[in-house]
């Protein structure tokens, strides 16, 4: 750095100026400075520069600042070379200052060419122009050092992070317990109710004996025990059915067997499977609309298992009135919709319904355990399909399932 311009310039500028030593003042001024010239050669450095970066003058002068300052050679994701080099690059061509965003460039340790220090510094770049401000002469590389700000900040970040993941955790934890209590005190109560049930169709019968020759009970009266027991059977089976679905979903073990299947007979033969429930509920049988042939690759037990779901909960809440399906083939989708008139579902329920142990009313056609809808939304998320609800309080509800 010539500093004998400097010295006359000043003497030009005002005769008689005490006279200053411009390179001793540049080496000790206290933030780190390097000034390079337009090919980026080193061409003066600051005493804070050099103990920034662990440098001495006499082996950096005159060598380029990318022949003494290289890239990390054990990181291959380091970009401070490259970016040092832009920034200096559109100083040049705009003429003005650039400040670069914080940059990892790690320098070489001491006496160590191979190793390297990590380092995160601020920059900032800044041309020198001659007297009449139309040339470049030099450049001013500014750093500050913000390693130790930078880590500390990464290591408050990763222990705020940790302390998040934890929370995270122990809410997960707390949900579970939660939900495993709610499930145990809803299972039980719906487990006992058939039990109940069929302990009384028993006892009943078992009185009916004692009074009773053998001979002069009716076959008849058998008859609506066993069935009695039966009914109540096929809720305890189905009931443990949706505890064991729940433990798969939540352990992540929900399988499919997936085949070709034509959703459409699949529909007919599950209407067809649950006429006699409609007619002991004295309900006409849902209707199929529409219903448009299209094979896809579906796991036809669960899906029967989703539509068996829909269907019966059309048929308790949708009020004795009539239940249409339709089966319609879009440009892009599969749509499957199944339609009540009965009493609807408010508009802040129908996202929850969605969701284990809720369920759209708490009356006494609300039974069970609260978790079909759930299964049945996971199921068909499992094949990569979508389920949800449009309804209106009072006008009824239409579910709908898509396939794409």
């Amino acid at each position: 750095m010539n500093t004998e311009n400097t010295h006359s310039s000043h003497h030009r500028l005002k005769k008689g100026a005490p006279v200053y030593d411009a390179k001793a003042i540049f080496e000790s001024t206290p933030a780190p400075y390097l000034i390079l010239t337009p090919e980026f050669i080193i061409t003066a450095v600051n005493d804070a520069y050099l103990h920034a970066t662990a440098t001495k003058r006499e082996e950096i002068l005159g060598r380029g600042i990318f022949e003494v300052f290289p890239d990390n050679p054990h990181d291959p994701k380091a970009t401070g070379v490259k970016n040092l080099s832009m920034s200096l690059k559109k100083v040049l061509a705009t003429k003005k200052p650039d400040r670069m965003a914080t940059q990892k460039y790690d320098i070489p340790v001491a006496g160590q060419p191979e190793s390297f220090e990590v380092r995160y510094w601020s920059p900032l770049n800044v041309p020198v122009f001659d007297e009449a401000r139309s040339k470049i002469l030099y450049l001013i590389h500014h750093v500050e050092d913000i390693t130790e700000k930078v880590l500390s900040k990464k290591h408050t970040d990763a222990i705020e992070a940790e302390i998040e993941e934890r929370k995270a955790i122990e809410t997960a934890l707390s949900e579970a317990v939660r939900d495993r209590e709610m499930f145990f005190s809803i299972a039980s109560h719906e487990l006992k109710n058939p039990l109940s049930v069929m302990n009384l169709q028993v006892q009943k019968q078992l009185r009916s004996l004692e009074r009773s020759n053998v001979e002069k009970i009716s076959i008849e009266e058998i008859k609506q025990t066993m069935e009695g027991i039966q009914k109540q059977t096929r809720k305890l089976v189905s009931l443990v059915d949706e505890m064991l679905d729940i433990s798969r979903i939540t352990s992540g073990k929900l399988e499919l067997n997936l085949k070709d299947v034509n959703l459409c007979d699949l529909i007919v033969e599950v209407v067809n499977r649950l006429i006699p429930q409609f007619e002991e509920a004295k309900v006409s049988p849902p209707s199929i609309e529409l219903c448009q042939e299209s094979k896809l690759l579906l796991d036809p037990i669960r899906i029967e298992q989703v539509l068996t779901n829909l269907l019966t909960n059309a048929l308790r809440y949708g009020e004795g009135k009539p239940i249409i399906i339709r089966l319609d083939s879009l440009e892009s989708e599969l749509r499957l919709s199944i339609k009540d008139h009965g009493m609807g579902i408010v508009k802040d329920m129908q996202d929850k319904i969605f969701n284990r142990f809720e369920r759209a009313t708490e009356t006494s056609k609300g039974k069970g355990l609260g978790l079909g809808l759930y299964i049945s939304k996971e199921i068909i998320k499992a094949h990569g399909g979508q389920i949800w609800v449009e309804s209106e309080p009072g006008k009824g509800s239409t579910f709908y399932v898509s396939f794409s």
